[in-house]
């Protein structure tokens, strides 16, 4: 009967010491994550500049450049509601001469205007792009911008149209490597 205590006790202090370490690999502890994601916005004017644009006060009305989509704007941001504005160096077409604008140089009379021709995403104004800002405040090009949700890499585009009224009013530029310039810049915000 002793050995058999003896294989009890044996057995007992067995099981206790596999029950301890079977408990201890079940041992579990908890990890708590916290993520903060900011609004994010992007834009990108695919091409930064066109050059020899011929205007012609011979021709009716204004006359355009157009930027097609895969050319023109494209917007990206992770919530709705984005506006795009648009500011100018100079209220009208400025001579340049290179690399500078010309002093007391001469100027198209008729601000440029513009439009974007947005995929499917917003509301898409004609804007008059002068300085200052006949309101104030830089007009507002494409409105209530929409994100764009499991579809490739989030960017929306829209096609630029230029419009520039040219007159016979307008000054020729005569003298070798001078230009009618100007600086447009696009900023996207949320309201």
């Amino acid at each position: 009967m002793r050995k058999t205590f003896r294989k009890f006790l044996i057995g007992a202090a067995l099981l206790m010491v596999m029950c301890s370490t079977l408990m201890a690999v079940q041992a579990a502890d908890t990890l708590t994550i916290g993520a903060t994601l900011p609004s994010k916005l992007d834009i990108d004017v695919k091409t930064t500049a066109f050059t020899n644009w011929p205007l012609d006060p011979a021709l009716p009305s204004s006359q355009t450049q157009t930027l097609g989509q895969t050319d023109g704007l494209w917007v990206r941001g992770n919530r709705n509601g984005w506006n795009v504005r648009v500011t100018s160096q100079k209220a009208t077409l400025t001579e340049y001469s290179g690399s500078d604008y010309v002093t007391n140089g001469n100027y198209l009379i008729s601000p440029l205007t513009l439009q974007v021709n947005p995929t499917d995403s917003g509301t898409s104004s004609q804007i008059t792009v002068s300085i200052p800002p006949t309101s104030g405040v830089s007009p507002t090009l494409w409105a209530n911008g929409v994100r764009m949700s499991g579809v490739g890499d989030g960017w929306r585009k829209g096609g630029l149209v230029f419009n520039q009224p040219v007159s016979w009013d307008d000054e020729p530029l005569l003298e070798s490597g001078r230009s009618y310039h100007n600086v447009l810049t696009f900023t996207v915000a949320y309201p």
